[in-house]
């Protein structure tokens, strides 16, 4: 039996599947139990779907957004199932947004605040299109070290109708970001400029003209994480999309601005437990199960 991380989408950090039948729930549940936001949209079947310590009912229509630190599970499903399932990383979704396109409340469901919607015909079979255009990009082309447009364009897209029906279906509540929303992402925005290079909060405090707990609250307040650990995810998430490719560590401790080779590893190792070379060994011993 191939491991679960064996599939053909060849790009780290996103996936898309469609579960058609019981038996594909046994290689689905493994993503999502993973550190990844997940997308589930009912378009057939029902599911009972367990999230954390709850169990829900998802019914024909049903838009559910988990979190990334919601591990989850479907424990049941009712009738013939077609349910779509977009899994990605905070770093994928982040690399996707460029400053051309990026628009500030698509930042909302990536902060876990998207809610269980209950959507019309139309709007089922939108958003399943755009999971299929996203599904046929990921897994037609191979792995780039640079930047693709195409399939950022269509994960924006799947982005940007989310949150046209957050709106839809909320009128009745605010909508409007405050100023540590505001804040949070111009440190987001300054972390994709010069991750490579600095790797300090303080730099980034500087750089906004802000004090560094000024800075390391207001992004507590929206992200749940701290500024250093928000900064500290970016790099390992970065750091595990170039070890998938055949680059030595070498050149990626310097891609990423590390002072020293020994200096990346134990960076990583301090974070994950495990070196980058364990790491990579590991993605080669699961490719070939």
């Amino acid at each position: 039996m191939k491991h679960p991380h064996n599939h053909k989408d060849h790009f780290p950090g996103l996936k898309v599947s469609f579960l058609k039948n019981k038996k594909q729930v046994k290689k689905v549940n493994p993503f999502l139990q993973e550190n990844h936001f997940a997308l589930l949209l009912i378009r057939k079947g029902k599911i009972d779907l367990q999230m954390m310590s709850d169990t829900v009912l998802l019914q024909p229509g049903e838009l559910v957004f988990l979190s990334e630190e919601t591990s989850s599970a479907i424990t049941a499903i009712h009738g013939q199932p077609f349910i779509g399932i977009v899994l990605f990383s905070r770093r994928f979704a982040f690399r996707a947004m460029t400053k051309t396109i990026f628009s500030s409340f698509l930042i909302f469901p990536m902060l876990g605040g998207f809610p269980r919607l209950q959507l019309n015909t139309h709007e089922v079979s939108l958003l399943y299109l755009l999971m299929t255009l996203l599904d046929m990009k990921s897994k037609a082309l191979r792995y780039p070290q640079s930047h693709n447009q195409v399939l950022d364009l269509g994960f924006y897209m799947l982005l940007w109708e989310l949150g046209n029906l957050y709106r839809h279906y909320n009128r009745d509540e605010s909508f409007l970001y405050t100023m540590k929303h505001i804040w949070f992402m111009r440190y987001f925005d300054a972390i994709r400029i010069y991750y490579k290079k600095h790797h300090r909060v303080q730099f980034y405090a500087d750089e906004l003209h802000v004090s560094t707990r000024y800075l390391s609250k207001t992004v507590k307040d929206v992200s749940g994480k701290t500024a250093k650990k928000f900064l500290r995810d970016f790099l390992l998430e970065e750091a595990k999309m170039l070890l998938h490719a055949p680059v030595p560590i070498k050149v990626i401790s310097h891609t990423l601005g590390f002072n020293s080779v020994q200096h990346f590893s134990n960076f990583f190792r301090r974070h994950t437990a495990i070196t980058p070379t364990a790491f990579r060994k590991s993605l080669n011993e699961k490719s070939i199960v």
